[in-house]
């Protein structure tokens, strides 16, 4: 009953196997004691008394294999062990050792051993032994458990702690970005202002000047700001997605906008694209979003000589956009629209563009299909509805 009392006062696997050991050596007064435990297919010691560290692993192999407590009288003349180097050498007498379970495997052995008088321990001490080890089976068990749920807790709260922050950085990325959005609208109201201006006098100057080089100069000049107009444009209507209402407009032109919006990041490359006219309904600033995700995803993923991308605009609604790059796994393409996922370094990608996109489509009754394997390639689908969604 006391050994029982203190073998389960603890959840600790550690301090049980100690009471085990000092409660099972002074029960049968043992002078020396050890814990083994199996590692890696062997045994490897785990506590003992006395600090000593002589002890037969082949009697301990003996009674782990068999699941039996084994009791030997004289081990030193004992014909099983006659050849065994630590029991000769070691000239050990008494000894009885035990098996510990737990989880119905043999996990451990108790080792207990007299070695200066034969017949110390007696059939008694190992029913006294059995009992004992069939006591610790159960605390044993429920300190391992406990063990293991400690470890699990531990690792989940590493694993959580470790993927929040990483959703910090990734919403203070994405912070970031809304503010760099907010401050290029301001810019760009600022420099619009000036271009009118620039707008107004070049076709002042224009209906004055007859000189027919001068007149060809003026209209580069007009052309060159009537697109830095173009650009603000789109970009102000892009920065104030809330002010679009949602109606019918062309998708082709949105994406023929959106190509020439990231004509500087595309410039290396070959942009093939083929748009049939094709009129859907909702925002067109909001798709113009999207369609900048996908182009800046394939740009990513291209090799830096020879890379390709082509565009292509069905009236029938569909929407292809396929590039010869990196490719996808089947992995990645399974996580492509959870919420920051990203393949891309620390500092290069939100982990938001997919997601985003997916919704987005959502809004506006489409669907998002993608083919990609690594080394071959993506093929991104877009189907839209050619009628007004409910």
């Amino acid at each position: 009953m006391q050994a029982s009392a203190l073998l389960n006062s603890t959840l600790d696997l550690d301090e049980v196997l100690r009471s085990l050991l000092q409660e099972a050596s002074r029960i049968v007064g043992a002078e020396n004691g050890f814990i083994l435990l199996r590692e890696d297919e062997d045994w490897k010691l785990h506590l003992s008394i006395n600090e000593s560290e002589l002890f037969s692993r082949s009697v301990a192999t003996h009674a782990a294999e068999s699941g039996k407590t084994l009791l030997l009288i004289d081990a030193h003349n004992d014909e099983r062990f006659l050849n065994t180097t630590s029991v000769q050498m070691g000239t050990l007498r008494s000894i009885l050792c035990a098996p510990v379970v737990w989880g119905q495997t043999v996990r451990g052995v108790i080792y207990l051993d007299n070695r200066v008088k034969k017949g110390v321990f007696r059939g008694e001490h190992q029913r006294l032994i059995d009992a004992l080890s069939q006591q610790a089976a159960t605390a044993l068990e429920n300190a391992a458990l406990h063990q293991e749920r400690e470890r699990l807790h531990e690792r989940a709260m590493a694993q959580a702690r470790q993927e929040l922050a990483y959703t910090q950085a990734q919403l203070l990325t994405a912070s970031k970005m809304a503010a760099i959005g907010e401050l290029a609208a301001g810019v760009a109201h600022e420099v619009n202002n000036p271009l009118c201006a620039i707008a107004l006098n070049l076709d002042t100057v224009s209906r004055q000047v007859q000189d027919d080089k001068l007149t060809r100069r003026l209209d580069i000049m007009t052309r060159a700001v009537d697109r830095c107009r173009g650009i603000i444009d789109r970009l102000l209507n892009f920065s104030h997605p809330s002010l679009a209402e949602r109606k019918p407009f062309r998708l082709d032109e949105v994406i023929l906008q959106t190509l020439e919006l990231m004509h500087y990041q595309l410039r290396e490359y070959l942009v093939d694209y083929e748009l049939e006219e094709l009129t859907v309904y909702g925002d067109a600033s909001a798709l113009i979003q999207v369609f900048i995700n996908l182009l800046s995803n394939s740009k990513d993923a291209l090799p830096e000589e020879g890379g390709r991308i082509q565009l292509g605009c069905r009236a029938s609604g569909v929407v292809e956009l396929e590039d010869n790059g990196c490719g996808m796994s089947e992995e990645v393409r399974e996580r492509l629209f959870e919420p920051f996922f990203t393949t891309k370094s620390v500092g290069e990608g939100t982990g938001l563009g997919w997601s985003v996109s997916y919704q987005i489509l959502k809004d506006h009754s489409a669907t998002i299909e993608v083919e990609s394997e690594p080394g071959r390639g993506t093929l991104v689908r877009l189907k839209f509805p050619l009628q007004e969604p409910e």
